[in-house]
């Protein structure tokens, strides 16, 4: 037991974990760096945060995704049990990388909206099997979870919004 105890704190393995959503993050980032703009020169609803909070707010998710991911590779559970989580954490990684790309890139609030309403499955998906492997690492993908709450949010009140004509002033 002690044994198994000292192997999960071993840095490689974390620093791994860590690195590749950063990685997707970063990567994502370069698609759509000059596309950014779309976002800044649009109309956007109410509870829309400044520009600045995107890359810091993802940047402490990619992090926390990382963390998590590490507590499910490191757990004792069954091997098949940590594939399948981790398989579902994946594809959830993979689809966050392409929502950017359709929303800012291509523009196509709808179709971006859909494809996040069905990485919003996979997140949760991820969520529940995390917490049932170490409830520690479902707790921190629930912040994720609620980030792609508010991002639906944002999406369809973006979609909404370009779609209906503005108002006539006088």
């Amino acid at each position: 037991m002690k044994d198994r105890a000292i192997q999960n704190r071993r840095p490689i393995p974390l620093i791994i974990a860590i690195v590749i959503p950063l990685l997707a993050g970063v990567f994502s980032a370069c698609l759509t760096a000059e596309d950014m703009t779309v976002y800044e020169t649009m109309n956007r609803p109410l509870l829309a945060p400044p520009d600045w909070v995107f890359p810091i707010a993802w940047t402490i998710l990619y992090v926390l995704m990382g963390l998590a991911s590490y507590f499910v590779y490191t757990s004792e559970a069954a091997p098949e049990q940590k594939r399948k989580a981790l398989s579902v954490y994946a594809a959830q990684l993979f689809m966050n990388l392409f929502w950017s790309i359709l929303f800012f890139t291509y523009a196509r609030f709808l179709l971006a909206l859909i494809w996040l309403l069905v990485m919003w499955v996979f997140v949760l998906i991820c969520v529940i099997r995390f917490y049932r492997i170490r409830r520690s690492a479902g707790i921190i993908m629930g912040a994720l979870f609620l980030w792609t709450t508010f991002a639906a949010y944002l999406n369809l009140a973006i979609y909404v919004m370009s779609i209906t004509p503005a108002p006539l002033t006088a």
